[in-house]
């Protein structure tokens, strides 16, 4: 599935559950996830950069409708009407978020403020990332 960075990745529920594509990484690398909750997402647009450029592939935790998901500051995989963007997320008080991109040419959001129905999907917990005559790297972007 693919998801914004500054362009617009369409939220399909049914493709989210589907979507069999798959990507082999070691599991050291994971750091003892669950694997069943991981789900790979192609970034499209600039706003993250320079953690998430075009074309990467961000691993997210999917923490939608799990209760033991901790709300701590981070990048997530969140869902705004009918789009899903990948923003790194500063949860405020009484249950609401700024959605900040990396890239300074964009402004934060403010689902609350601008009346968006908004969504937690997932905490970002890896990215691969392929470079002309370097090849694949992957990283991991907040496991702890």
């Amino acid at each position: 599935m693919r998801i914004g960075a500054g362009s617009e990745g369409v939220y399909d529920l049914e493709m989210l559950q589907k979507d069999e594509r798959k990507i082999a990484v070691d599991r050291a690398f994971l750091k003892g996830l669950d694997t069943k909750n991981l789900r790979i997402f192609e970034v499209v647009g600039d706003s993250m950069e320079p953690d998430f450029y075009e074309g990467d592939w961000a691993i997210a935790d999917m923490v939608a409708g799990r209760d033991n998901f901790v709300r701590i500051a981070g990048v997530y995989i969140v869902r705004m009407d009918d789009v899903v963007y990948i923003k790194r997320v500063e949860f405020l008080p009484q249950n609401k978020i700024k959605l900040i991109s990396l890239n300074p040419k964009y402004s934060d959001i403010y689902p609350h403020k601008e009346g968006y129905e908004c969504e937690i999907l997932g905490k970002v917990c890896g990215k691969v990332h392929c470079e002309v005559y370097k090849g694949l790297t992957f990283e991991d972007y907040g496991i702890k």
